[in-house]
């Protein structure tokens, strides 16, 4: 039966309330009796306005006979259901779901990104989701939950920016803006001299091997909005190095 994980968060309303909700809700896709919570943790938001509020965050573990889509259907309906949503990306919000895994598929489509594009660097999420699911393999990455979690506790000083030779020349100065003030090392690595398979951009969190460490922290950047991709970068590197920023 596939396992999936979700993550739930919350900083507006009351955050218990929501994510008791939410995981209600949850239960009616789960098989019976397989659902765990992981621990609620209180987080600093990352993104998004300033003078948010801390968000309460959570993983949910469980089996399912939904298909990925209708599990990320009954997500947004949830969402829906328990408190607007605010048009502002990275707002603060009633309650947030996201899916990040469906046992160990990979799929990339306009609608449905998994295992969630941002998994490996965010440690509100891979804190408990690694409670929950230690063993679960990352399919792009070949690191467990509890191995990402422990790169990101000690995070090495060195970031790679990866892609096609135009896309990096463009985002260079973005990175470097990013990370110098942290002190941290930035290479640039053409796609071509990576291992096939590698996406068109990327940003890994150790780069100190030839070529690339698959299991290191990764973000794939999809978007070509300046800003967007400016935000992405932004919030990444205060994920992996927030007391530098």
């Amino acid at each position: 039966m596939p396992l999936c994980l979700v993550a739930l968060g919350s900083n507006r309303g009351d955050p218990n309330a929501a994510l008791s909700n939410a995981i209600a809700q949850l239960q009616r896709i789960a098989i019976k009796g397989s659902l765990v919570e992981s621990a609620r943790h209180e987080t600093t938001p990352v993104g998004g306005p300033a003078g948010q509020s801390v968000f309460l965050n959570a993983v949910a573990r469980f089996q399912t006979e939904a298909s990925p889509v209708e599990v990320l259907e009954a997500c947004q309906q949830t969402e829906r259901l328990i408190g607007p949503r605010d048009s502002v990306r990275w707002s603060a919000r009633v309650l947030d779901l996201d899916l990040l895994a469906y046992d160990d598929l990979v799929i990339e489509t306009p609608a449905l990104r998994v295992p969630h594009p941002r998994l490996s660097f965010r440690p509100f999420v891979l804190r408990p989701a690694a409670e929950v699911a230690p063993d679960w393999q990352h399919p792009e990455l070949g690191a467990t939950l509890a191995g990402l979690l422990a790169k990101l506790e000690n995070p090495p000083q060195r970031v790679a920016l990866c892609g096609a030779r135009r896309t990096v020349e463009l985002l260079r100065t973005l990175v470097e803006a990013s990370t110098e003030p942290r002190g941290v090392a930035l290479d640039v690595r053409e796609s071509e001299t990576l291992a096939s398979g590698s996406p068109p951009v990327g940003l890994w969190i150790d780069a100190t091997v030839e070529g690339l460490a698959t299991a290191a922290p990764r973000l794939r950047i999809a978007d070509c909005d300046p800003q967007r991709v400016d935000e992405e970068i932004a919030a990444a590197i205060e994920c992996v190095w927030p007391a530098r920023g």
